[in-house]
């Protein structure tokens, strides 16, 4: 929670290139803060999942089955590539029409 509030401080104020100006131009200004604070609140979330998992592996493999698990456990990285498939065909497109409208 914490990393989360801390997150969205960093996306709402500019802080810290309010204070210190032409200093965080490039590197270390709020925008990369929040990203960088939004991905160790990624990794505390995932961690905290796979705590969960392991002590309630028994429950579920008792309700849905390991063959169940292993499908929702191999799905993620499928949406993941999928993610990445879909950012570069779309990103091909934009500079294609950015490309047209140059010339």
């Amino acid at each position: 929670m914490l990393l989360f509030i801390l997150a969205a401080f960093f996306c709402s104020c500019p802080v810290p290139e309010r204070y210190a100006p032409g200093h965080f131009d490039n590197v270390g200004h709020g925008h990369q803060l929040f990203h960088l604070l939004l991905a160790l609140c990624t990794l505390a979330q995932q961690e905290a999942l796979f705590q969960d998992f392991l002590s309630r592996r028994p429950a579920m493999i008792r309700d849905f089955g390991e063959g169940s698990l292993l499908l929702a456990c191999g799905s993620f990285p499928l949406l993941a590539l999928c993610s990445g498939l879909i950012a570069f065909l779309m990103r091909r497109r934009a500079r294609m029409r950015l490309w047209k409208e140059q010339r």
